[in-house]
């Protein structure tokens, strides 16, 4: 691991380590909901998340809520979620095509804002 000279201090450099990088900002997450938009989630899973998008009724089974944590199979962390956006979804569900022509950094702002509709979602929080 790097290290990084401050202050007279030896500090650890965490070079591309997503667990140090800090929750999204409101501003972050104005900008991550225009990409939401942007890119067409939305059409699928419609402008909160609910996964009732215009698009939806035209596929076999409903788009993922994004608001319901409990509805999430794998890991729920922003690299986990942006893996999923770039490989997409297939099977039974009814499928979300991948999206790897995305580059990198916008699929994980997408992911974090995935996790913000599901971390401020009621139906999310405990009793």
């Amino acid at each position: 691991m790097a290290l990084l000279r401050t202050f007279g201090l030896l500090v650890p450099l965490a070079v591309g380590l997503t667990a140090c990088r800090p929750a999204a900002s409101g501003t972050d997450l104005v900008a991550a909901r225009q990409l939401y938009l942007a890119r067409g989630c939305a059409a699928c899973h419609g402008p909160e998340g609910a996964g009732d998008g215009p698009a939806a009724r035209a596929t076999r089974r409903p788009p993922r809520d994004l608001r319901d944590a409990a509805s999430f199979t794998g890991p729920r962390t922003e690299a986990a979620i942006a893996e999923v956006i770039a490989r997409g979804i297939e099977g039974d569900r009814g499928g979300m095509p991948p999206q790897s022509f995305l580059p990198e950094h916008e699929r994980r702002t997408l992911a974090r804002f995935v996790l913000s509709l599901s971390e401020s979602s009621p139906s999310s929080k405990g009793p």
